[in-house]
């Protein structure tokens, strides 16, 4: 049946850590690096599709970067901006050698328009990186974007998504401009 689901499916999807203000979170990082991506906001993140993007000429870009982390037991993904990620990365090469799996982060925001705060208190042995294709996978996931294929390194992949948000970028800075036909705008 078509409009069916087995359960086995809705562990596909990593959800996003979300930091309320005055909140904390305790997260233990999966990877070595972030991975970075420029976005639009069009009344919702929009990914850049970099050189050609029609949304360039229209809006600023700004950067949002994802660390795969497990929070409460689960793995999920952590999305900072830039002001919130560099903080991170300073404190984990000034202290820790670096940003590397396993080590225990408490993230905390203070105000609404305050970078999110963060610092390392622990690590815990035995931690292995998530490997890069599955992450971006799961971070194009919340875009709507298709995963990583099999055997398709990462450079590939890349390429792949920016064709196609090109293509979507072309469609939505032509609605903002007014300028396609039968198009509905939301």
């Amino acid at each position: 049946m078509v409009f069916s689901v087995d359960g086995a499916s809705g562990g596909a999807r990593w959800p996003l850590v979300r930091i309320g203000v005055g909140a904390t979170c305790e997260v233990i990082s999966l990877a070595h690096k972030f991975l970075p991506l420029p976005v639009h906001w069009t009344g919702q993140s929009t990914v850049c599709a970099g050189e050609g993007c029609d949304l360039c000429e229209l809006l600023p870009t700004r950067g949002v970067y994802y660390l795969p982390v497990m929070c409460q037991g689960r793995t999920s993904i952590l999305e900072l901006a830039s002001q919130s990620s560099s903080h991170l990365e300073m404190h984990c090469k000034l202290l820790h050698g670096g940003l590397q799996p396993g080590l225990v982060i408490m993230l905390r925001r203070r105000s609404p328009k305050a970078p999110v705060g963060s610092e390392v208190i622990d690590r815990r042995p035995g931690c292995v990186a998530v490997p890069m294709e599955i992450f971006a996978s799961r971070v194009a996931a919340l875009y709507h974007l298709p995963g990583c294929n099999p055997d398709e390194a990462l450079s590939q992949y890349e390429l792949r998504l920016q064709s196609m948000c090109r293509v979507r970028n072309k469609i939505t800075a032509a609605r903002m401009r007014g300028g396609v036909q039968g198009v509905q705008t939301p």
